[in-house]
């Protein structure tokens, strides 16, 4: 039981440590990436560009599988949140 405990603890700590030098390493490129898409005029167009891509290259497969499923739900929750602003924009203008 012991052994097991320890084996847990030690993957936490690892686990910590690897995220903390991701993010040194992510933040700056997520800030970057940040301030393009929202002050570059062909922000948009990139955004939609790179969705179509990845909906175009997803892996096939002929079964439906949970990762799927949250796909389809982070996707229309994103789209439905959309059109939300959208529609906000158009009634206050």
């Amino acid at each position: 039981m012991c052994y097991i405990l320890n084996e847990n603890s030690q993957d936490i700590y690892v686990g910590l440590w690897f995220a903390l030098l991701l993010l040194v390493f992510v933040l700056p490129l997520v800030d970057a990436s940040d301030q393009l898409l929202l002050s570059h005029p062909l922000a948009p167009v990139t955004t939609v560009a790179i969705s179509l891509a990845a909906i175009i290259y997803y892996p096939g497969s002929d079964r439906w599988t949970p990762a799927r499923y949250i796909t389809c739900c982070s996707v229309r929750s994103f789209s439905v949140y959309l059109y939300s602003l959208a529609t906000c924009a158009i009634v206050i203008v």
